[in-house]
């Protein structure tokens, strides 16, 4: 064998194992902030997300949900303020959230963390935040998440064991929002949200092995992102979750 073939196949073998080894280190933890822009404490808390959403990378898929309850508080003269990005259905997740048996500060509040299905935390509560997550990352993943483009559709592969079955579903996001508050705990504040759930939706189902999904009618604009994560039934523990390319 030559001395450059030699070279060639020592590299390919190389570049194989790191490619192999950084897959391996990428488990992605979905962190969900419940929130809303009527809550004087939850600016902390999407502005903590926006910095986990670049320190991260890849590792973490972050999404906020807009609650409505606050919406109809009033706060002195400054009145009430509708968050534009609140929908009834994340409320909903929510509490669906409190009758789970979720480690850390449980119940329903502003702004929460939930991470990885599995744990709770004050959204603000930086040092907590991190320590689930990096625990989660610690663990092995009981299934991957697999996601390409074609031709407007979403093809999603998922691969794994588990006991029992799950639900697969697509959050789609806006990436950034700057908001001027008029009205509210937070009148005359300007506010950047981070990865804004605009669409949550139940794409499937899963069992165990392997299984394929197509999601057709998915595009994304420039200030779009999504992700898919797959999740015990009745909102139990995330098994799995991967960006959209382009998120």
């Amino acid at each position: 064998m030559s001395i450059s073939k030699f070279i060639f196949i020592a590299s390919l073998a190389v570049t194989t194992l790191l490619g192999g080894a950084r897959a391996e280190s990428i488990k992605p933890v979905v962190v969900e902030l419940f929130t809303s822009q009527g809550c004087y404490s939850c600016p902390a808390a999407e502005k903590f997300l926006g910095q986990l959403k670049r320190a991260r990378g890849d590792a973490v898929i972050a999404l906020e949900f807009h609650v409505d309850y606050w919406n109809d508080l009033v706060w002195g003269s400054a009145g009430n303020w509708e968050d534009v990005h609140s929908k009834p259905e994340y409320t909903e997740r929510q509490r669906r959230y409190s009758a789970v048996r979720l480690q850390g500060r449980r119940g329903v509040y502003t702004p929460q963390m939930v991470i990885g299905g599995r744990y709770a935390a004050v959204g603000s509560s930086a040092r907590t935040v991190e320590n689930y997550i990096d625990q989660l990352q610690r663990e092995p993943a009981p299934l991957t998440v697999r996601i390409v483009f074609q031709e407007n559709s979403l093809q999603v592969e998922i691969d794994g064991q588990v006991q029992e079955g799950a639900a697969v579903w697509l959050a789609n996001y806006d990436l950034k929002h700057t908001t001027e508050v008029t009205g509210g705990e937070n009148h005359g504040k300007t506010l950047d949200n981070y990865n804004v759930v605009t669409d949550l939706r139940k794409i499937g189902t899963w069992q165990n092995g392997r299984v394929q999904l197509t999601v057709p009618g998915v595009v994304l604009d420039d200030n779009q992102g999504c992700a898919v994560f797959v999740q015990e039934e009745r909102l139990g523990q995330i098994l799995g979750a991967e960006k959209c390319p382009s998120g």
